[in-house]
């Protein structure tokens, strides 16, 4: 629902704010369905990593949305907004990551835009305000169910307890590296809103996310990596036959893959020496957003 906030003139406004935020991974999770939207999402396993995006949000008469330089819709973000403000906004979204690919960039985009927002137009929102709505806005548009809470939280975390705040185990893989092969996009609503599929992946779930709860040692990234494919196998989730056989042959080379959820892309901690496809590098950091500005008149905090 919009609210309305009373008008900031803009002599003392800022002319733009940037912020950035990482992006996310998800390794596996359980729907955790509750009449509380806060409540409502998932629990599982899930990092943040660089690179990331940034989101530079300015003045305007119309809300508009750039992707690399080109317009977008992207609701989820259209929905944090009207639950910021009435005022219209200019966002303009970088990122050396694709949309779709599963690197949760929906939330990603949608946590930093309504940082933006809130310092753009002195809304005085608190940090729990804003990533209350950008989860709100992910679970409303089904784009996500907890990414949010793991971009807000920052880390390699395994989730024990839906919605946010976040409760979860951190596990010290900062600054590991993982290879992203990318091979396609896939639709995250198509999935999350297939009831047949969500039982099945709920089922898959539990005996897995369990197991490594109760290891005797904490689990490796490794041993994260390999539940997650067997996770993905277990609930049937489609594989594009391109993906499976990536990951087929790393195994056979005694390494390890999973397929980003969601997203045709093969996620593995093997650096890949020759590929037909894109090959991202990626992080994982312990990071959440970051802002900065550029402002003309008094800067408000």
């Amino acid at each position: 629902m919009s609210m309305n906030i009373p008008v900031i003139p803009d002599s003392c406004s800022m002319n733009s704010v940037t912020v950035s935020c990482p992006a996310a991974l998800s390794f596996l999770y359980k729907k955790c369905p509750n009449r509380d939207l806060t409540q409502k999402g998932s629990i599982g396993i899930g990092c943040t990593v660089e690179p990331g995006i940034t989101v530079t949000a300015k003045h305007t008469d119309k809300n508009i949305i750039v992707w690399n330089g080109k317009p977008i819709r992207i609701p989820t973000i259209l929905s944090a907004i009207q639950m910021l403000t009435d005022r219209f906004v200019e966002l303009s979204i970088l990122s050396d990551l694709p949309l779709g690919y599963g690197f949760g960039l929906s939330g990603a985009s949608t946590l930093a835009s309504v940082y933006a927002i809130n310092r753009l137009f002195n809304l005085k929102r608190s940090p729990e305000d804003l990533i209350k709505s950008a989860h709100i806005a992910e679970i409303i548009n089904t784009t996500g169910l907890g990414t949010v809470g793991t971009l807000s939280t920052g880390g390699f975390l395994l989730k024990t307890a839906s919605g946010i705040p976040v409760f979860a185990n951190r596990l010290p893989f900062e600054r590991k590296i993982l290879y992203a092969i990318l091979i396609g996009a896939m639709d995250t609503p198509g999935i999350i809103n297939n009831s047949v599929q969500q039982e099945k992946i709920n089922l898959a779930f539990d005996p897995i996310f369990l197991q490594l709860l109760n290891i005797q040692h904490p689990p490796t990234l490794n041993d994260i990596i390999d539940s997650s494919y067997k996770f993905e196998i277990n609930a049937g989730i489609r594989m594009d036959p391109r993906v499976h056989d990536k990951i087929q042959t790393i195994i056979r080379m005694g390494n390890h893959a999973t397929m980003a959820l969601f997203g045709r892309v093969v996620i593995t901690t093997m650096k890949p020496q020759s590929s037909p496809y894109p090959v991202k590098e990626l992080t994982i950091v312990n990071r959440i957003v970051k802002i900065q500005h550029k402002r003309k008149g008094p800067l408000f905090n």
